[in-house]
């Protein structure tokens, strides 16, 4: 989502197109194919949940076609973490995302190790 004149702008695709994600299980299904998705348009284009699902049902509190109610829903899942994971300090640009981790024996705690070392590079909700 970005900000135009003052105004927020919700970028997104037709309900009918091909590429549109309609539900929290096909949103989880390609989030697991790609590995990492980020929430928001960003500068890679069609690379985020707003662009591929439908900008009208963004916080409608529909959890069933609202991809902002989405990211809890899909957080809660074993193998999926939302979070914001790159820091400006590290030279990335703080961004939203969604994570598929391959590994999830342990994860939890090894990321809560890491920051409450105070490395705070990544955040979590669950």
């Amino acid at each position: 989502m970005g900000n135009e004149s003052g105004e927020w702008i919700r970028h997104g695709m037709k309900w009918d197109n091909p590429d549109c994600i309609h539900s929290v299980d096909e949103a989880i299904k390609y989030i697991n194919e790609l590995g990492f998705l980020p929430l928001f348009k960003n500068e890679i284009d069609g690379f985020s949940l707003e662009e591929r699902t439908v900008p009208e049902y963004w916080w409608s509190d529909d959890p069933e076609i609202d991809p902002w109610m989405w990211r809890a829903i899909i957080a809660r899942r074993h193998d999926i973490v939302y979070g914001k994971f790159f820091d400006k300090k590290a030279g990335f640009i703080s961004k939203n995302g969604f994570l598929y981790l391959l590994i999830t024996a342990g994860m939890d705690m090894i990321l809560m190790h890491y920051m409450m070392m105070g490395k705070h590079l990544i955040s979590i909700k669950r």
